[in-house]
């Protein structure tokens, strides 16, 4: 029993750790970088904008967070020419690359922008014949009417499992990725919130298309 509760212990502590560390390294390394834009930015900001200006309450602080926007819109722009994406990469890789949860945490972000190079997280429900339902996110279709599922985990919805189940085993939740990504967080708090607003969309397309008719 002690054997086992401290193999719990242990378990449990490496992966909490595994999560807020990669966390507590992102919130630091923002706070450094901060801190080095305002030294970069406070002698442009002398020298683009009157004195008298930047005296004025508060003034330094928005010259600095205009000069901010316009380099985060620059390297975004550098960010997507090939020589800067390889720039990009490199960084990557000696830094936060060596965390896993940085990864995933990159993936799912991802993810919830469609583009040509990868999918929507379609958010879905799981009806499976024991009458056992979860809300899953589609992340492939296949060739063959089935489909790739990811079914996130409690309370991190960053982890789970995938699945591939039939396509008629799962119905399209017209809410958002977040929305779901929430349930999980928070222990299945708010799930009948999602299953009242999708079924509602529903009676209102039925509505509409007997209009139609």
């Amino acid at each position: 029993m002690v054997n086992r509760f401290k193999d719990f212990f242990k378990s449990s502590l490496m992966a909490a750790a595994s999560v807020i560390l990669p966390v507590l390294l992102l919130i630091f390394l923002f706070e450094k970088i901060l801190i080095t834009l305002e030294r970069l930015a406070t002698p442009i900001a002398q020298a683009l904008f009157p004195a008298q200006f930047l005296q004025t309450p508060h003034a330094m602080k928005l010259a600095i967070i205009l000069i901010f926007v316009l380099l985060s819109m620059l390297l975004g722009f550098i960010a997507q020419t090939e020589k800067g994406q390889k720039v990009g990469r490199w960084l990557e890789e000696k830094t936060l690359g060596h965390f896993k949860m940085y990864h995933v945490m990159k993936e799912f972000s991802e993810r919830l922008i469609p583009s040509k190079t990868n999918k929507l997280f379609e958010p879905a429900l799981l009806t499976r014949t024991d009458e056992m339902n979860a809300l899953v996110f589609i992340v492939e279709y296949l060739d063959d009417e089935r489909v790739v599922i990811f079914v996130p985990g409690v309370p991190t919805a960053f982890s789970g499992n995938l699945y591939v189940v039939p396509r008629l085993d799962v119905k399209i939740l017209d809410v958002p990725v977040m929305d779901v990504a929430k349930v999980y967080s928070r222990w299945g708090v708010g799930y009948s919130k999602i299953i009242k607003t999708t079924n509602t969309s529903s009676r209102l397309q039925g509505i509409e298309r007997s209009r139609m008719n």
